[in-house]
């Protein structure tokens, strides 16, 4: 059951449509064009909700980014953040967005399915989840098994994350993606070391969508109350966390929320002074830990959740608590 009504924190000036298309049960909405808006225009219209490609971290299971580092961005306090650059011809940011209409073209080459772009942020139909939106790299025309794209690449490291299927925070981030539009199916696509295409088959799941969105809504009230959410121990979240600090002792301004959350950390010797700290102990083989869920790898055919916290180590069910 859908408890509360969320609203975005800034109010967007625009009209949302529906999303024309054959076979949908609940319609996406087109919240704005982006066909010809600028960069700083869409950063800026990503930050009044949860887009597809922040499902993973807003629950805690990007490789990449932290919770914390996700929280700054929403709220705006990212501007010391660091952050990768759209035209360093040595970031796999910049040979993603070169490489996608090639993976996508391979794609239609191979499926022999038909796609298109869809030049728009997309809106969740469901008045209560208007946090929720999505971006998607193309539509699949025509086929009834399957109806989005999403092309990705990874180079010589990040294949490495491909090996047992497709990594956890893409199948989230895909499962967000169906959330948003209504879809049933969604094929991805990723370039490997730049010369071998795999195409992995992910299938909506309603228990999954449904569990997403409750955490999704946890990490967007979060945001919405301008409270951190915990920091776990990966390096984006001590980045994300030094940066805080940083704003906080800068500003005297800042949330009462945000100083109750940080004076534990500040008064912390451990913090203040690094070398004093414990090397951490190994992971135990215990069921419970620090995940709010967890999903083993993708198969081609369809996408299989596990509810236990740690992805590496649990296998608890959905419903039930470790």
């Amino acid at each position: 059951m859908l408890i509360g009504r969320f609203y975005f924190r800034k109010v967007i000036a625009m009209t949302a449509t529906p999303l024309s298309s054959t076979s949908k049960p609940r319609p996406a909405l087109r919240l704005i064009s982006t066909k010809e808006l600028p960069r700083e225009d869409w950063l800026a219209v990503r930050k009044q909700g949860i887009g597809s490609s922040d499902a993973g971290a807003a629950v805690g299971l990007n490789p990449y980014k932290s919770q914390l580092e996700l929280w700054m961005e929403k709220t705006g306090r990212d501007t010391t953040l660091p952050k990768a650059d759209p035209h360093d011809e040595e970031s796999p940011m910049y040979w993603g967005n070169v490489l996608e209409p090639v993976v996508a073209w391979h794609y239609s080459k191979r499926k022999k399915n038909k796609v298109r772009r869809i030049n728009a942020v997309l809106q969740h139909p469901d008045p209560e989840l208007p946090w929720m939106l999505a971006n998607i790299d193309r539509e699949v025309i025509g086929a009834d098994d399957v109806q989005i794209l999403e092309c990705k690449t990874a180079g010589i490291n990040g294949a490495r994350l491909w090996k047992e299927g497709v990594p956890e925070y893409v199948q989230l981030q895909v499962m967000h993606q169906l959330a948003v539009t209504g879809k049933q199916a969604a094929d991805v696509a990723v370039l490997l070391g730049g010369q071998m295409l795999e195409i992995h088959r992910i299938e909506r799941d309603e228990q999954m969508i449904a569990r997403l969105i409750e955490l999704e809504r946890k990490f967007w009230h979060y945001v919405e109350t301008d409270t951190p959410p915990p920091a776990d121990g990966s390096a984006s979240a001590e980045i994300a966390l030094r940066c805080l600090i940083r704003k906080t002792t800068a500003r005297p301004s800042i949330s009462v929320a945000v100083r109750v959350w940080l004076q534990p950390i500040l008064s912390s010797r451990l913090f203040a002074n690094p070398s004093a700290r414990r090397k951490p102990a190994k992971p135990s083989s215990s069921r419970c830990c620090n995940r709010p869920w967890a999903m083993p790898p993708a198969r081609s055919s369809a996408t299989v959740l596990s509810a236990g916290r740690n992805p590496k180590t649990a296998a608890c069910s959905m419903l039930k608590p470790c």
